[in-house]
């Protein structure tokens, strides 16, 4: 069976067309991470969209002063959108609990600078299971137009999952 992802979220009078996005993959594992950035700028750029990978600018997400750092690169990049995606650890939660947390945080006001700060550092430990929350931030508005999670994977399975998951995220982005 693919990857896909289980359910996606697109908010009312979401914006349709974007001219450069930066790719942020907000994982501990530099490999998934770099999965996830790689074939989204990939299918980016082949639909004529600049993309810019976050690894490019920070390395390493498990820092303390990685926050700061991808806090500078939304400043800077001169981007009209960002593209997360975050490999959530779901060690000790199970897949409703998620489901009920993702539904609620979809509900709240948030920004990506918030994203950012309650997300970055990473914890250096890997989890054994993930799930993958995948979200397009307007920097315009700061609001989401479009989110979207997987279902839960072992940490070795999302990292092959990657690629099924991520071409999943361009057809339904594309809809």
């Amino acid at each position: 069976e693919p990857p896909t992802l289980t359910q996606a979220r697109v908010a009312p009078g979401a914006r349709a067309k974007y001219t450069k996005l930066l790719v942020l993959g907000i994982s501990a594992d530099r490999e998934t991470r770099h999965r996830f950035e790689d074939k989204l700028a990939t299918h980016l750029r082949g639909r004529s969209v600049a993309a810019v990978t976050s690894y490019s600018i920070v390395e390493d997400l498990t820092r303390p002063e990685s926050r700061e750092v991808v806090l500078a690169a939304l400043e800077r990049e001169n981007v009209d959108g960002i593209l997360t995606v975050r490999a959530v650890s779901m060690d000790g939660s199970s897949e409703e609990e998620w489901s009920k947390a993702w539904a609620a945080w979809l509900d709240a006001p948030a920004t990506i600078k918030e994203l950012v700060e309650r997300s970055i550092p990473v914890p250096a430990k890997p989890a054994k299971n993930y799930g993958a929350e995948i979200s397009l931030w307007d920097v315009g508005s700061g609001k989401r137009p479009w989110c979207a999670r997987s279902t839960v994977y072992k940490r070795e399975k999302l990292r092959e999952a990657a690629s099924g998951l991520m071409q999943d995220t361009i057809a339904r982005l594309r809809e």
